[in-house]
């Protein structure tokens, strides 16, 4: 049985597009057993993500996707500057609308305030979701036009 405190993702990367050659990957596992999951309460939902005690979970057919709290708040480089890994990482998913995750990321930065590191700065946060913004658009863009 693998670690609650695990983030869990798919590893389904077509490659590069826009920024991304530039970030850092992260190794993490993907959860099929949600049994783990069932206890958590519920603090935010929308279309595609749940908001539990312990972080963020995707909602999936197959398994789930989880960011625990702990994580929320990690990093990632590339040469355009320092960014919050895990909007930069869900804009490179073909299974998920950036849109909504921003939404949850918010609330789950807002929700489990504390439990990620220190404070993040509103010019980061600002930073990161526009890079997942345009990474999101640029793949939309490549994907229509092949």
């Amino acid at each position: 049985m693998m670690p609650a405190d695990t983030a869990s993702e798919t590893s389904s990367n077509d490659g590069p597009v826009g920024l991304l050659p530039f970030f850092e990957s992260r190794s993490s596992r993907h959860i099929r057993d949600t049994s783990l999951l069932d206890s958590r309460v519920l603090l935010f939902e929308n279309a595609e993500w749940l908001i539990d005690d312990s972080g963020i979970r995707a909602k999936m057919p197959a398994g789930t996707f989880k960011i625990p709290a702990s994580r929320l708040g990690e990093l990632t480089t590339s040469a355009a500057g320092t960014f919050l890994f895990w909007p930069t990482r869900m804009a490179q998913e073909n299974w998920t609308r950036i849109s909504l995750f921003i939404e949850a990321y918010r609330q789950a930065l807002k929700l489990h305030k504390g439990r990620y590191g220190p404070q993040i700065p509103d010019e980061l946060l600002d930073s990161s979701l526009s890079a997942a913004m345009a990474i999101s658009a640029d793949k939309t863009r490549k994907t229509t036009t092949n």
